[in-house]
């Protein structure tokens, strides 16, 4: 078979089953299964987490705002009994986008005298930093019926050499969008 023949046929099978690529991308985002999407604000600092989760690989997208500070996400974890600490194996800096994204329902926690939680949808205001984790769950390890978090450990980069405030996530019936 001469150079040009093969040339040819290489161009039209990339032409021809490049369509069905983007098909299959296309079913996974739809088997993807959200399983959390909410806010938390400590003080003025905010930390906004959307997870799903497909084939024991959860994605974990993180929104993290700060007044007057430059936020820097430094960690986050998928904590649990039986797991114990499940850290993130990648990471990726995702650029912010000019249209409007949907406000998350935020919780805020109460001041010194604390009569619960409140949970309000509000647009965050300050200076944004917003990550994509990618975790590895331990899926035959996850027992129904138990409690699991995903911890956000926010620091600034600003006032650097102090800890980082944790924001913990509940994610309720998780052992149910394990099993789907």
């Amino acid at each position: 078979m001469n150079k040009k023949t093969f040339i040819f046929l290489f161009l039209v099978s990339f032409i021809v089953l490049t369509p069905f690529a983007g098909a299959k991308e296309e079913s996974n985002l739809s088997k993807r299964v959200l399983v959390i999407r909410e806010g938390r604000q400590i003080r003025r600092d905010i930390v906004a987490v959307e997870a799903s989760i497909l084939d024991g690989i959860m994605d974990v997208k993180v929104e993290a705002r700060m007044l007057r500070e430059r936020p820097k996400i430094s960690n986050v974890l998928l904590v649990g009994p039986r797991i114990g600490r499940v850290y993130y194996e990648t990471k990726r800096v995702l650029p912010p986008i000019i249209e409007e994204e949907e406000p998350y329902p935020i919780r805020i926690a109460g001041g010194l005298i604390s009569f619960g939680e409140k949970t309000e949808t509000k647009k965050p205001k300050g200076t944004l930093a917003k990550e994509l984790f990618k975790i590895r769950v331990p899926v035959k390890k996850i027992i129904p019926g138990k409690r699991y978090q995903i911890w956000v450990v926010l620091e600034s980069k600003t006032r650097g050499g102090q800890g980082g405030e944790k924001f913990k996530f509940n994610l309720d019936n998780f052992s149910s969008f394990i099993n789907n």
